[in-house]
């Protein structure tokens, strides 16, 4: 067999794995890794502090770890950014108008843009990778975006309730949800960058979550506590043989809400009491607050340190 003969061989194999990769293993396309939170600095109940060590009170807190891709961006340089992570491009400003939520699905729809007629609105899933949790006022990378601090449209509906939409407020990276009726902000996307996780029961009181590498505590402690002793609580926690619990960021705490789900917004794979849960991610415009989710509707907000709530601790794989 000559060697012409071989190569022609070996590429007619390509192209068959090709083309069924494609097709099998297309809807993997677009995956990324879930984004950092973009906080670096550590806080006690009140201020910022240095970074405390292990075993050192407030170990365990986002700033300790800093885990998460990095948040990462390039200015096109014609009106558009693109997300190294992601891979998603966004308009690097809005039209400075506000819309209904049908207006901004249209103006998505129709926009062009530095030579591309492919922009849709955001998931709220997709709208929420650019926010940056270090940042406030607007609560995104000013470098790349110009932004203002307003709410903006996602196309995502909200759970149970046709009339309203998934909303993000860039005054500080917060979700909620607004009557398509209202009139807000809308920034466009193209590409089909997602983060889709699966859950595994490991039927050891664990669940992995393939995607985004990490491993979780199935059942919440039945007990609410302070953010200190959240922080405290999975650092401490030995669970199915493993001692490395950490208390998750924000991000990673959002990446579980099942956003088709209410009350509770989560995946069947774990247990959950419809509260809130801590997240290691301090509030930075206000230190003595920290982020939380609720997973009745699946929505971040903020809460004083000292007030009480679930936790669910999480743990790396790679």
């Amino acid at each position: 067999m000559n060697q012409r003969r071989i190569f022609k061989m070996l590429m007619g194999f390509f192209l068959v794995f090709w083309c069924f990769g494609v097709g099998y293993f297309g809807s993997t396309v677009g995956a990324y890794d879930l984004p950092a939170t973009g906080i670096t600095k550590c806080y006690d109940a009140e201020k910022e502090i240095p970074c405390p060590k292990p075993g050192e009170p407030f170990y365990g807190q986002d700033g300790t770890y800093k885990k998460g891709a990095p948040l990462s961006y390039k200015d096109n340089g014609d009106g558009t950014v693109t997300d190294i992570n992601t891979g998603m491009m966004w308009q690097q400003t809005d039209d400075g108008k506000t819309h209904n939520w049908s207006e901004a699905c249209e103006y998505c729809k129709k926009i062009k843009l530095a030579g591309h007629a492919d922009w849709h609105i955001p998931t709220v899933d997709q709208l929420g990778t650019i926010v940056d949790f270090s940042r406030i006022n607007p609560a995104i990378n000013t470098t790349y975006f110009k932004s203002k601090s307003e709410w903006f449209w996602s196309g995502s509906s909200t759970p149970g309730d046709s009339k309203g939409a998934s909303v993000v407020n860039f005054f500080n990276g917060g979700l909620g949800y607004y009557g398509r009726t209202g009139l807000i902000a809308v920034r466009c996307v193209r590409g089909v960058g997602s983060f889709v996780s699966s859950f595994v029961d490991n039927h050891d009181g664990t669940v992995t979550q393939d995607k985004a590498g990490l491993m979780w505590q199935q059942d919440p402690n039945k007990k609410t506590t302070n953010w200190q002793d959240a922080c405290d609580y999975c650092n401490k926690l030995n669970l199915a043989g493993k001692k490395d619990w950490r208390l998750p960021n924000i991000r990673e705490l959002e990446s579980l809400v099942d956003r088709k789900g209410n009350n509770p917004a989560i995946d069947s794979s774990f247990a959950c009491e419809s509260g809130s849960y801590w997240s290691s991610s301090t509030y930075v415009e206000s230190p003595t607050t920290a982020w939380l989710v609720g997973f009745g509707a699946g929505s971040p907000y903020s809460l004083g340190k000292s007030s009480t709530n679930f936790v669910r601790c999480v743990r790396d794989l790679r």
